[in-house]
């Protein structure tokens, strides 16, 4: 429906000149639509499109030229082309910091989107240094329970775990999970992420048996809230399972990973990354069940 409402706008623009501002706003808008709908292919094209426009009718620094460069930089790095996705970011964040200054929601914004794009390439020490310093500053402006502070320090928390830190990562998802379960409830989707999150830390110390109690208190949940197939449904399965078989319970864990490939194979293909992680993982299971036989 979204898209169809994108579609309509575009179409209702399309007969003005290329550059009308109109024309190029509702560009941008369809361009963002198909993003998250997917289509980032289409969505880059139009993005460069509405991008060179924009920086000659209305200039680099104009803040809409910011936001399509920014958006341009998103559909980047969903297509897997990280580093132009990064160097994007880098130019967008040091105009915005000039432009609109550090605390700007924009500005923090372009922060956060460079230091997910730095943590996708591993680069996870700068990831870090960028994400301490955006909590800092919406810890300053919004307080501790915004929901860009909690988002902040939820990604914080997953890059420092990234980088083995896992005390601290699961001491940082233990604070925003006991504020998201306050502010919007034991059941909203940010809570059973952050409560996986704190799973994930914990398994990663090697306190399985918590980490396990965890997945399956929120298994259930997950299935009944968003649905037994829903893509965050089966990666919290995979996590199970996972957690499982370091417990030395092969057997359960190897009929879980069958479950969620089974799934991924009907809905999302045989080829789709997904099921082929999947299959990937069932594999490295089963290989380290026979190794241990």
């Amino acid at each position: 429906m979204l898209l169809g409402l994108a579609e309509a706008c575009w179409l209702s623009a399309q007969p003005l000149p290329e550059e009308n501002m109109q024309r190029l706003a509702a560009a941008d808008y369809v361009a963002v639509v198909r993003h998250k709908q997917g289509q980032n292919a289409e969505a880059e094209r139009m993005l460069r499109d509405v991008l060179a426009l924009r920086q000659r009718v209305e200039g680099r620094e104009h803040p809409a030229t910011l936001t399509t460069a920014d958006n341009l930089g998103t559909a980047l790095r969903a297509q897997g082309k990280h580093a132009e996705a990064e160097r994007m970011h880098r130019d967008v964040l040091v105009l915005r910091q000039r432009v609109l200054g550090p605390e700007h929601p924009e500005t923090l914004e372009t922060a956060k989107n460079l230091a997910l794009t730095l943590a996708i390439q591993s680069k996870h020490a700068e990831g870090e240094k960028i994400l301490r310093e955006v909590l800092a500053t919406v810890l300053r402006v919004l307080g501790s329970e915004h929901p860009e502070s909690l988002k902040t320090a939820n990604n914080l928390g997953s890059t420092l775990g990234a980088q083995g830190k896992h005390a601290e990562a699961e001491e940082m998802h233990r604070k925003v999970l006991a504020s998201v379960q306050r502010i919007l409830g034991p059941e909203h989707p940010e809570t059973l992420q952050t409560t996986s999150n704190v799973a994930l830390a914990l398994g990663a110390q090697g306190k399985y048996v918590e980490a396990a109690k965890i997945y399956r208190e929120v298994l259930p949940v997950l299935q009944r809230v968003l649905g037994p197939e829903h893509p965050e449904t089966l990666n919290m399965t995979v996590l199970l399972a996972v957690t499982l078989h370091t417990q030395g319970n092969n057997v359960e864990a190897e009929r879980m990973c069958l479950d969620v490939l089974t799934t991924r194979q009907r809905v999302l293909g045989p080829l789709h990354p997904d099921t082929q992680r999947t299959a990937m993982v069932r594999a490295a299971l089963t290989a380290s069940e026979h190794a241990s036989v």
